[in-house]
């Protein structure tokens, strides 16, 4: 995160993307990426930053490799739990 120079923007810096807060820039790298990095989280709105999802989708789509993710673990376990079983008898 970088201090705004004077007049409340980022301008003439090349690389730096205008918090709305007025008070703030961040690297334009950092913009759109589903991390509020600007203190009022504009860097993330879909209408100011021009963002093609807002917050709310990105928390979203956060979740789904966790899903996956554990929905694998459970069929793991479930497949070593079948094979124990199946070594018993």
């Amino acid at each position: 995160m970088f201090s705004v120079a004077h007049g409340g923007t980022c301008v003439g810096q090349r690389g730096l993307f205008d918090c709305k807060n007025g008070i703030q820039c961040v690297s334009i790298m950092e913009k759109c990426d589903c991390k509020p990095h600007c203190a009022d989280a504009s860097d993330e709105d879909v209408e100011y930053a021009g963002c093609l999802i807002g917050m709310e989708e990105c928390l979203n789509s956060a979740e789904t490799p966790r899903l996956a993710m554990t929905f694998s673990l459970l069929l793991a376990l479930t497949a070593l739990a079948i094979n124990l079983l199946q070594r018993r008898t």
